[in-house]
């Protein structure tokens, strides 16, 4: 069998097949050691010994994601008295925390649902990941509603109730006009090829010094690889966002 390595920044990356780690016997998740002869690579499953060795953490996307947009926020607030920063910022993180299990929950049922229906264009499976969709929705706007509460609670620069009303209307239309794009979001998370460029985004990202906005802003660059018309779709957004100005 011949397989192409991926070349990342300065790494290449291996895609296992599912076959060969039954074959192995290594489930998804697992812990595997890496060593070479000087002439091959070598991995194997990972046995638990009494030696300690060096494991190399597992940062998911989603935290790194989270952690760069925490990072491009907060650099907003540097005048913001320390102790009610540091208050904002823990309720942030909660919120976060709670946008974050939301996330994951939907991409299990997103996986549950394509795994009963392999079909992707049944109305069967449609259904089922619309149903999803409005559902996560509901929960993430419920927090949404309470960060948005967020700056003017700790003395930081907000919007104005109006502003805020006439800002979800622009949402709202927006979603409207990009609803078949917004579905395409929804499922790329079953792509593993998509889910792997992100991940050894967020590896490399992760002994990267740089600013955060560059991590965001390859994410989406992998996003668009895959979903074209996802690239309008955030510069309209963008606009939108840019339109409303909080109060200083």
């Amino acid at each position: 069998m011949l397989k192409k390595l991926v070349k990342y920044g300065n790494s290449n990356a291996l895609v296992l097949d599912k076959a060969i780690l039954e074959l192995l016997e290594i489930e998804e998740g697992s812990l595997v050691k890496i060593k070479t002869d000087g002439k091959a690579i070598i991995i194997t499953a990972h046995q638990a010994s009494t030696t300690q060795e060096k494991i190399t953490p597992i940062i998911t996307h989603n935290e790194v994601l989270t952690e760069a947009i925490a990072k491009e926020m907060f650099k907003q607030n540097k005048y913001v008295d320390k102790t009610q920063k540091e208050l904002y910022e823990q309720e942030w993180s909660l919120y976060q925390q709670q946008l974050k299990d939301n996330t994951a929950n939907a991409e299990k049922q997103a996986q549950a649902i394509t795994h009963e229906y392999p079909d992707t264009t049944s109305d069967e499976y449609q259904a089922k990941m619309s149903g999803l969709t409005n559902t996560i929705h509901a929960k993430s706007q419920n927090v949404l509603e309470k960060i948005i509460d967020l700056p003017a609670k700790h003395g930081l620069p907000y919007l104005t109730k109006k502003q805020i009303a006439d800002m979800q209307a622009d949402f709202a239309e927006h979603f409207k006009k990009h609803t078949a794009t917004q579905a395409k979001v929804a499922q790329i998370i079953n792509n593993p090829e998509y889910m792997h460029e992100l991940q050894l985004l967020s590896e490399k990202y992760t002994n990267y010094n740089g600013d955060s906005t560059e991590y965001i802003k390859a994410t989406r660059e992998v996003l668009y690889k895959y979903i074209p018309e996802m690239r309008q779709a955030d510069a309209e957004m963008t606009a939108i966002t840019t339109k409303y100005e909080p109060i200083k």
